[in-house]
């Protein structure tokens, strides 16, 4: 009997990599599309520079509001699965929105605000739910899991470089619709979470409400030296990832180029990202960008480095917000267009 359920669990464990594995493949995939080239987008659709430094803030903000949101809801309320699925439902609505008023910016530009408010969460709920199933799989190895993402974002850089170039940015929301969709089969496959904020009716202890399970977060010494660490972070990448595709296109790059290589691989909230400067890979050459398996491979081996870093974030949020708190008629805006 031990046998058998020590077998058992190993075939489950299996099960659970190469399910959340194909998750974080698909999901940094569809990352790299709607974060990764949404400069390009913006640019090709005749926005200047400075709007799409407005928007970019804006998407990140919407993610910092909304990840103490997902959190919560989903320790209090909604399973992480089912809460991941409402959004990916929302998000494919809202891309096909975009589709039909891509050329109205004033519907446009706020929803994809919203849309990325939305998105973003993704990565830092999954995260938590890795954390939160080593306690069914103890033998879960979240690198080798992440490492998934480094990949489909390397393959998508490419692939969607390749076919913008070619085929142009009318598919760009279909895009987004396609991949969100094909994550579904997984996340139903995977193990639910339990809602360790949730309390039923009659038992003592009361859930704690938004604001108090927030005020027991912020005592947190730990978590106040990773939210710094991490913001500082972002502060450092967010200028080389919003603008580096706006760079390759000034030195005669285009989507193909690009790749999405503005984006480190793999690099969403973790301690290092997987950035290789132009530079090191084609030395004083800078008419092109870094090849993709050079993208992969680099992302790949800084997992190691980014698991150490998660890894104070993720003891946190394993219970409490589940992760879902750590970083931190006239058309005026097409009016300003790039030169």
């Amino acid at each position: 009997m031990t046998g058998a359920g020590k077998d058992t669990l190993v075939k489950g464990k299996r099960s659970c990599t190469v399910l959340f594995f194909s998750a974080y493949f698909i999901y940094y995939a569809v990352y790299c599309v709607f974060s990764s080239f949404i400069v390009l987008f913006l640019t090709e659709q005749g926005y200047s520079a400075t709007v799409c430094g407005i928007i970019t803030s804006l998407t990140f903000l919407a993610n910092l509001l909304m990840e103490p949101v997902g959190g919560y809801i989903t320790d209090t309320f909604l399973p992480t699965r089912r809460y991941l699925l409402v959004c990916i439902g929302i998000v494919s609505m809202v891309c096909a929105f975009c589709t039909k008023f891509m050329n109205q910016s004033w519907l446009l530009l706020p929803v994809l605000v919203l849309s990325a408010g939305l998105a973003y969460p993704f990565s830092q709920l999954m995260d938590a739910w890795v954390n939160l199933s080593k306690e069914s799989y103890p033998g879960l190895i979240y690198s080798r899991i992440r490492a998934g993402g480094s990949i489909g974002f390397a393959v998508m850089s490419v692939i969607g470089g390749f076919y913008f170039k070619h085929w142009g940015w009318n598919r760009y929301f279909q895009m987004q619709i396609l991949l969100f969709l094909m994550m579904i089969p997984f996340l139903i496959l995977l193990p639910d979470t339990r809602l360790g904020n949730h309390r039923k009716k009659g038992e003592a202890e009361k859930s704690l409400s938004f604001v108090q399970a927030f005020q027991q977060l912020v005592k947190s010494r730990r978590f106040l030296f990773c939210l710094t660490i991490s913001t500082l972070y972002w502060f450092s990448h967010r200028p080389v990832g919003s603008f580096l595709s706006l760079i390759i296109a000034e030195r005669g790059g285009d989507a193909a180029a690009g790749g999405g290589g503005r984006e480190p691989v793999g690099a969403d909230d973790g301690a290092a990202g997987g950035y290789v400067p132009d530079t090191v890979v084609r030395g004083a050459d800078h008419s092109g960008a870094i090849p993709g398996y050079v993208r992969l491979l680099w992302g790949v081996r800084a997992e190691g480095v980014r698991a150490v870093g998660r890894a104070a974030v993720h003891h946190i949020g394993a219970h409490g917000l589940s992760g879902g708190i750590h970083r931190a008629g006239a058309d005026p805006l097409r009016g300003v267009r790039a030169g």
